[in-house]
């Protein structure tokens, strides 16, 4: 799920409305990352137009609202294709958590690229994209 934070998400729905990924597809790369042994957490992103620069207090109220991480497009991708009626779900790799926690997954960090690598080959096992290559 996407906090709604942004500036163009509201333009795609209700105000409150939320932004949900499609379930299957959620569930589809929950099963994918643990089949592949990758360790995930699902949870719930903001999206919001100044991921650098944020008053502490709204970090504070992201973290109570047990928001993992910021980001600027998932509540964009997800509004948008509740509107166009196109199912979209997200994967981010979270390169430095909202919690402000020390974290080995900066984004020039060997672990971080190594966690990138394992989602990415989760993913090239989507049933769709398996039976295409099955089928040459």
């Amino acid at each position: 799920e996407a906090v709604i934070a942004d500036g163009t998400s509201p333009y795609y729905g209700p105000p409150g409305a939320g932004a949900k990924p499609d379930v299957s597809m959620r569930n589809t790369i929950a099963q994918l990352l643990e089949r592949s042994g990758t360790a995930y957490r699902s949870g719930r992103v903001a999206s919001c137009d100044a991921v650098y620069v944020r008053p502490p207090a709204k970090d504070q109220a992201m973290r109570r609202s047990r928001v993992l991480a910021i980001d600027m497009e998932v509540a964009a991708l997800l509004a948008v294709s509740k509107y166009r009626r196109v199912k979209a779900a997200a994967l981010l790799v979270i390169s430095a958590p909202l919690s402000g926690l020390p974290t080995e997954l900066g984004p020039d960090r060997p672990l971080f690229l190594n966690a990138v690598v394992r989602a990415a080959t989760a993913l090239a096992n989507w049933p769709e994209t398996s039976a295409a290559a099955a089928a040459r």
